[in-house]
């Protein structure tokens, strides 16, 4: 041992002897739940959403920033600071994951000499979780099964080479801007770290969160709208049908394809804000004007049952249509044009905004771009409106 490690308390090049305690997070209940797992009063949930509505399943993400990660207990404290960069997933119900995190520009601010910094991640992928913490909505970022989130820190210090590590579970602050999320790390939090022991060590710096594949990523925090019987909110699942007309169309394939087909179908109101589209039946389909279909028109939906959520967006109810595992929802389209038989697969989430009429709900779809085989990622398009009632004939609404 040198004089630097006996009379400072570093230990150069030296691995922590133990294990820190290894925080644990309750997963919360996925947004998309089968109705019979819905509890029966509704109460305010988090989640991600993509363009205002809530993610049907993950998406990729990205995070950048600056941040300081200090050791403030140390025999000579160490600060420093580090360009980041992060990969990985925002999921449904607010779950997500972060599978890469890397560290560069780093410099010494305090204790650590100004070169030769490096700091690295430990124990990754990290568990991600959004959850409401003393009132604040937080990116909770807890153990993925490998060891506590933590970050590894090696600097020269009085010239010489010494390794610290500080891990303890992350909770950034989440706010929405207008090019995504900002999660901000708060230096009131601490971290366990080697040399300075329990509550030495803290991060702290903004990140911005951006979803990879296009589109606005926020987070949500909010009393979601409900199902009303008589103007009550159901206690239990119960039985609706809806009926009306619906027309599918792919602009991207050769020659506009557009089918318009009269529709019923039944399913469930959840007991709060979930339900269910069990069977969905489309006859009397017909090629719409401008279509390349001529003749022998059908349109069949796919990987049915599909989960229901409401939510708001702008001040509107709407109702997203989610898969539960068979598949992303999606419809196939079959005609003959004048030269042949085609068959098109159109998928996506769609949503439909809501609105009370009378003993029922009216349901519109709201046009999103579709992914077809035919055509290309945003070519299909599907419109109509719906007409949903309780099978029982009281009246349904929404809150």
């Amino acid at each position: 041992m040198n004089d630097l490690e006996r009379g400072s308390g570093f230990h150069v090049g030296r691995t922590p002897a133990g294990r820190f305690a290894r925080w644990v997070l309750v997963p919360v209940v996925g947004v998309l739940v089968l109705c019979a797992a819905v509890p029966a009063l509704a109460s305010a949930r988090v989640g991600w959403r993509l363009n205002g509505t809530p993610l049907t399943e993950s998406v990729g993400n990205s995070w950048k920033g600056k941040v300081k990660l200090a050791d403030t207990k140390a025999s000579v404290p160490m600060t420093v600071e580090c360009e980041e960069t992060a990969e990985g997933s925002s999921g449904t119900g607010g779950a997500g994951e972060v599978t890469k995190w890397t560290m560069s520009g780093c410099v010494g601010l305090e204790g650590c000499g100004k070169t030769g910094v490096e700091v690295t991640s430990l124990n990754l992928p990290w568990h991600s979780e959004l959850a409401v913490v003393e009132g604040t909505l937080r990116d909770v970022l807890a153990s993925g099964g490998k060891g506590t989130p933590g970050f590894k820190l090696v600097c020269k210090v009085l010239g010489l080479r010494v390794e610290d590590e500080c891990s303890g579970t992350f909770r950034p602050t989440t706010t929405n801007t207008e090019s995504g999320v900002t999660a901000a790390f708060n230096k009131a939090e601490k971290l366990t770290c080697l040399f300075g022991g329990a509550a030495s060590g803290y991060l702290e710096g903004s990140q911005s969160i951006t979803a990879n594949g296009g589109g606005k990523l926020s987070t949500e925090n909010e009393s979601p709208p409900v199902w009303l019987r008589n103007g009550v909110q159901l206690s239990s699942p119960a039985a609706i049908g809806w009926k009306g007309t619906v027309t599918l169309s792919d602009t991207g394939a050769v020659g506009k394809l557009a089918v318009k087909c009269e529709d019923t179908g039944t399913g469930l109101a959840g007991a709060g804000y979930a339900g269910e589209m069990t069977t969905w039946t489309l006859s009397g389909c017909a090629p719409v004007a401008g279509s390349a279909c001529v003749s022998s028109a059908s349109i069949e939906a796919l990987h049915l049952p599909w989960h229901t959520e409401l939510f708001t967006l702008e001040g509107a109810v709407r109702d997203v249509l989610a898969g539960t595992g068979k598949g992303t929802p999606g419809f196939k389209l079959k005609c003959k044009t004048a030269t042949e038989t085609v068959t098109d697969e159109c998928g996506q989430a769609p949503t439909t905004t809501m609105t009370n009429s009378g003993n029922a709900v009216t349901a519109a779809f709201n046009k999103e771009a579709f992914s077809c085989t035919l055509g290309h990622a945003s070519a299909g398009e599907l419109e109509g409106s719906q007409t949903v009632t309780l099978e029982t004939g009281e009246q349904l609404h929404v809150s």
